[in-house]
């Protein structure tokens, strides 16, 4: 289970979940925008920047909540496309 994808049954009981999944995925696009190789910076960093670091920092921590999460695994092909054409 992670925060970002918890099971359905445990986010109709609490909205507090739904409100931890909202700001880590609200984070998760944040650190995306930040390693973008195409942005330009203008300046300075102004007050929004530094609102959305400790957004990114907020989420980073509800992350941490949810401690490891182990990846499925996807599931795999058929080992030849003629099982599908029969």
């Amino acid at each position: 289970m992670t925060l970002l994808d918890p099971r359905p049954a445990l986010a109709e009981h609490s909205s507090l979940i739904g409100y931890l999944m909202g700001v880590a995925a609200v984070a998760q696009a944040i650190d995306e925008l930040a390693l973008d190789p195409n942005r330009r910076t203008s300046g300075a960093a102004d007050d929004f920047v530094h609102m959305l670091v400790g957004v990114a920092s907020l989420g980073g921590a509800i992350e941490d909540l949810a401690g490891p999460v182990a990846v499925a695994a996807a599931h795999p092909s058929p080992n030849t496309p003629q099982r599908w054409l029969r």
